[in-house]
Order: structure tokens, then C-alpha cells, then sequence
């Protein structure tokens, strides 16, 4: 009889333990569906049948926030509340709060409510960005600080020192979070002093900014930040990133200024005022790559870029091999500020060994915004010693900058797939209508800008 009525007991709580778990899993169910419904209906119903289930209540308060029907904004802090008694811990309701509190004129509470929405989004730079807008547009007032009279972003009172405070925060989440501090700098025209004060100092953080600037700003809100800045804390990559820029936006002595200041770029050879001068043309120095001034290299499969013994002793050039595999093509190229109107000679001294392609080695010089501007030296093919290879160029007037380049086309399908070399040293650029000044004799063409 004992073991009956132990059965009974059990079978009993098992039912009522598979009524609760059906219940429960009805009842979230339902709370999914309200939530994700919106049905103002079907929220209440949940509310009944789900008392401990905080989402179903921050639905209920953030309809009656945001509804345009039936804004109800003393409904929706009655119920964000209540959402909060359920789930002190739920971020999005403190921060739903303080808006809602601070719409009806409770400061104070509304204050209450971001900080504890701050304290909860610390390791998350969405959470710590919202807190930062949230001081933003309505710092002042619920401070108690008297609003500016044009009361909008831009005017940089003294709550933007605080929302800096929360850009710092972001940066020490993590990388992905960045852009969005840059982009605020930005969109509010924040002066160049506060957004240096706000960014880390960081090589990192400097460079990263600069980067930004030029591929969403523009060139002035990038050279803005470069003048203020400390120089050692933006990286070579982003100065030579400003550098091209200004180059490409017609302010070529501007960017002079900023190579000047790059490592190795105030020694040896310098693009002078008003001259055309080539970079690094002995190659006394590697090959930067993205440098503003100087080479950049870009070959095919199968092209190694190294240095050896140059024409006379103690020098050294650069050597080129090709294992002659097909689509081996080279190129390259500098930059030069040149005379509009005046004649050229490039020249480079050339050593070649095994050229047996259809296509050999040739200097060229084109313009970039100068319309279809190109011209080509002779090709050098076969096994050569040294010898200078030149080519005799008229700038095209209105045209300041040109690329000066060494280069060989990729092989022909049927062009025979042997390995090659080539020496390159002493690459130069000499103004032809100088040498007639200097020689007593006139020169036509004009200077730059002129």
C-alpha cells in the first residue's frame, strides 16, 4: 500500500512537472512571437501569461516610446521599469530609460539610468558609443548646465571632453571598433586639437586616423590633422599615403614638404623647387615601394628585384633576373615634378644579359592628368655591357607631374622561355632648356604654374 501511494506521489509530480515545462515553452513562445510581432495585443497577453519574462515588458515600454500612433512616453517608463524589476541587468532598458526620462524632463533619473547603462556596456564600444551620443545631445541639460544657444554638435562645449573620454574606451576594445570614433571626428568637424587629444598616443592610432581622413575626408581635413600632429607618431605608410594624395590634388609643394620630413626623404637627392629631379636613381638605397617620391616596383611571375655592383667601383646598381617564365613583365616608376613646356632628357646607364624575347628593356615617361601623354626610348635586347639608354621628351603644357619609368613587356606566347638579367644604374633627368640658359641661348616654355 506504501509503494501505491509513493507511486501515486510520483506520477502526480511528474505531471505537474511536464505541465509547468509545456507551460513554460508555450509561454516563451508566445513571448517570441509578441516581441517579434509588435502586436500591442499580443504583448499584453504575454505580459499576463509570461509575469518574470523582462523582453516582453522593454517591448510594451519601447512600443509606446516610439509608436507614432499612440506615443505614450509615461506608459513606456512604467514599463521599462518594470522590465528592469525583472532584469536589473538588462543594458538596453536602463539606456531606453534615460532617453524616455530625459523626453519628460526627469533629470536627474535619467542621469541615474545612462550610468548604470555605462556601467553594464563597459566591454562593448557599442554600448560605450550609445552612452557617448547620449552625452552628446543631452549632456548639458541633464548636468544642469546651461545649453548653448545654437544647442548642436559642432559648437564644442565641455561636453565633448567626456564623449572623448568614451572614443578612448573604444580603442582599447579592439580594432573593429575605430572606424566609428574616426567617423565622429569627422561628421562634427571636431578641431584638430581635441581629436588629438582624444586618440590614443599611438603610431597605431595616428596612422590609422590619417588613413581615414584621406579615403573618407578629403585632402584638407588630412592635411589639417598633419599639421597639428606629431609627426612621429604617424606612420611612413600613412605620410606617403598624404603625400600621393596632395600630389594627385595639384598641391605638389606641399607634398614635398611632407616627404622632406620622412625618414631618408630630406638626404641625398631631393625633388627641388621648380626643377625635375629622380630619386634615388644611383639605388643607393632599397626600394621603398609605396613611396611618394622615389621607385615603386611591380613585376610579373618569376622577376626578382636585387641589388649588385654598379658601373664603376664601390657603387652598386639594381639587378633584375627573369626566369623568362610567360607573363614576366617589369615596371618601374617615380614620380618627378616637372616644367610645363620644358624638354627633358631621361637617361639611365643599361647592362642586359640573354634578352632573347621579342620585347626588351626601354625607359618611358607618361602623364597621368596629361591627357594621352606617353612616349617610349628604344628597346635594349640581347647580351650588352653598360650604355646609356636616353630618351628626349617635351613636356605638354599645363602638365606638372609625369611618371618616369624603366619597364619590359610581358613575352610573346612563342618567345623563347629562357632566364635574363638586367642592370640598371644612374637613372637621371636632365632639363635640356636649363643647359640653353646656363649657355647663353633663349628657351621657350614656361614654369610651373606659370
Amino acid at each position: 500500500m506504501r509503494k501505491r501511494y509513493q507511486f501515486s506521489f510520483f506520477l502526480i509530480c511528474s505531471q505537474i512537472i511536464s505541465l509547468f515545462i509545456v507551460y513554460r515553452l508555450g509561454a516563451d513562445t508566445l513571448a517570441e512571437f509578441a516581441c517579434r510581432s509588435g502586436n500591442s495585443r499580443a504583448l499584453r497577453f504575454a505580459s499576463i501569461c509570461c509575469p518574470g519574462d523582462a523582453s516582453v515588458f522593454y517591448r510594451i515600454a519601447f512600443e509606446s516610446h516610439y509608436s507614432l500612433a499612440g506615443r505614450d512616453i509615461n506608459r513606456a517608463i512604467v514599463f521599462y521599469k518594470k522590465a528592469l524589476v525583472k532584469n536589473p541587468f538588462y543594458a538596453d532598458a536602463w539606456y531606453q530609460l534615460a532617453q524616455a526620462s530625459q523626453s519628460v524632463g526627469q533629470k536627474a533619473f535619467a542621469a541615474r539610468a545612462i550610468r548604470n547603462y555605462e556601467i553594464l556596456g563597459r566591454s562593448s564600444c557599442e554600448d560605450i558609443w550609445r552612452a557617448a551620443v547620449f552625452h552628446l545631445i543631452d549632456g548639458g541639460r541633464i548636468s544642469g548646465a546651461p545649453a548653448a544657444a545654437d544647442d548642436r554638435p559642432g559648437l564644442f562645449d565641455s561636453r565633448f571632453d567626456s564623449v572623448y573620454a568614451y572614443a578612448r574606451q573604444c580603442f582599447g576594445i579592439g580594432p573593429e571598433s575605430r572606424d566609428r570614433v574616426y567617423g565622429f571626428f569627422l561628421l562634427t568637424g571636431a578641431p584638430e586639437d581635441r581629436v588629438i587629444k582624444a586618440l590614443p598616443r599611438t603610431k597605431e592610432a595616428y596612422s590609422e586616423y590619417m588613413q581615414y581622413l584621406i579615403k573618407r575626408g578629403g585632402t584638407d581635413e588630412a592635411l589639417a590633422f598633419w599639421r597639428q600632429a606629431d609627426h612621429r607618431l604617424i606612420g611612413e605608410d600613412a605620410a606617403n599615403a598624404l603625400c600621393r594624395t596632395l600630389l594627385a590634388d595639384a598641391q605638389p609643394e606641399t607634398a614635398l614638404g611632407i616627404w622632406r620630413q620622412l625618414p631618408g626623404g630630406g638626404q641625398g637627392e631631393n625633388p627641388a623647387d621648380g626643377s625635375a629631379v629622380i630619386v634615388n636613381g644611383g639605388f643607393g638605397e632599397d626600394i621603398k615601394g609605396r613611396a611618394c617620391f622615389g621607385w615603386t616596383a611591380a613585376a610579373g611571375p618569376g622577376v626578382d628585384f636585387s641589388y649588385s655592383r654598379g658601373p664603376n667601383a664601390g657603387g652598386r646598381s639594381l639587378l633584375i633576373r627573369s626566369d623568362g617564365r610567360e607573363g614576366s613583365y617589369l615596371r618601374l616608376w617615380q614620380p618627378v615634378i616637372v616644367a610645363p613646356g620644358h624638354s627633358y632628357e631621361l637617361a639611365a646607364e643599361i647592362k642586359t644579359e640573354n634578352i632573347v624575347t621579342a620585347g626588351g628593356i626601354y625607359l618611358g615617361v607618361s602623364g597621368p592628368g596629361c591627357g594621352r601623354f606617353f612616349l617610349a626610348s628604344g628597346e635594349v635586347r640581347g647580351t650588352n655591357p653598360w650604355q646609356t639608354l636616353s630618351l628626349d621628351f617635351r613636356v605638354p603644357r599645363g602638365c606638372w607631374l609625369i611618371d618616369v619609368s624603366l619597364a619590359r613587356n610581358e613575352p610573346l606566347k612563342l618567345d623563347p622561355k629562357e632566364p635574363s638579367a638586367i642592370w640598371v644604374d644612374k637613372v637621371r633627368i636632365h632639363d635640356l632648356a636649363a643647359s640653353r640658359v646656363a649657355a647663353g641661348r633663349p628657351t621657350g616654355g614656361g614654369l610651373p604654374g606659370g
